[in-house]
């Protein structure tokens, strides 16, 4: 969020504005996994639509998208290493509507596809595990 207030235009940002982000960041952070529209935001932020999506692209420096496909992203590749669910349910868990766009997301975001990312990353982990378990 730091990072986010950080990246503002060099005025300093009013305390509306600080909230209005506030209240945009934690909605998206609480809610990125279920179906979320530019209406719902816009409706978050007491902004039009329109409005909205310009405020959110100059203020976070990115679509709110590519943003909630971010969060998303984020969420599944942590499940992809910490937990042994299927790619297709944590596809689901992390708010994407199909498979297809899942994998063009992650793709996107963390430069390899899904079942890749997991095996790099959890052969990573138990690398670490049996480096740190002590000699009997």
């Amino acid at each position: 969020m730091e990072c986010i207030l950080s990246q503002a235009p060099n005025s300093p940002l009013s305390k509306q504005s600080t909230s209005r982000i506030s209240n945009i960041y934690a909605y998206a952070l609480d809610h990125f996994k279920d179906k979320i529209t530019i209406k719902e935001m816009a409706e978050v932020a007491y902004l039009s639509e329109h409005t909205f999506c310009r405020y959110f692209k100059q203020n976070f420096k990115t679509t709110f998208s590519s943003f909630l496909n971010e969060l998303r992203v984020n969420h599944a590749s942590t499940l992809l290493i910490e937990t042994n669910d299927l790619i297709s349910e944590i596809c689901f868990k992390s708010g994407f509507n199909n498979f297809t766009s899942f994998n063009k997301c992650f793709k996107t975001f963390k430069k390899s596809a899904p079942t890749e990312y997991r095996k790099k990353y959890q052969n990573i982990r138990i690398k670490q595990s049996t480096l740190t378990k002590p000699n009997l």
